[in-house]
Parts: C-alpha cells; structure tokens; sequence
C-alpha cells in the first residue's frame, strides 16, 4: 500500500457512498450507492478502503 502526504487541501464539494440499506431509506442526494455492503469485495475492512478510495477519486476528478 502506497501512503500520500498532502499539506494545506481542502475539499468544498462533498462525495457520498451509501449502502443498500441507506439507498432505499429517506436518504436523498447521495452520489453513488453500492448493492451489498462488501463492495465487492472479500472483507468488510477492504470494502472499506474500496469505498475510501472511490470517495476521494470522484472528489478529485469532480468538475467545478
């Protein structure tokens, strides 16, 4: 795993990922929503940073 190290960012926009529960609940304006809550995945904790990543990738490309 490759660690980063940034100094002064700041992110305005926000990125959210819910699970199947939240998806179908009152929940509105959520940017992506997953079918089972391994994202693929063969544990909880990979799940985990998978989502992470997603997150901060959609976040990054996100147009202004």
């Amino acid at each position: 795993m490759v660690s980063f190290k940034y100094q002064n960012v700041y992110l305005k926009d926000p990125y959210s990922v819910v699970g199947p529960f939240e998806s179908v609940s009152y929940l509105k304006g959520y940017d992506n929503s997953i079918g089972d809550y391994y994202f693929g995945e063969k544990t909880f904790e990979q799940a985990e940073v998978k989502m992470q990543r997603e997150v901060l990738l959609n976040l990054t490309q996100k147009e202004k």
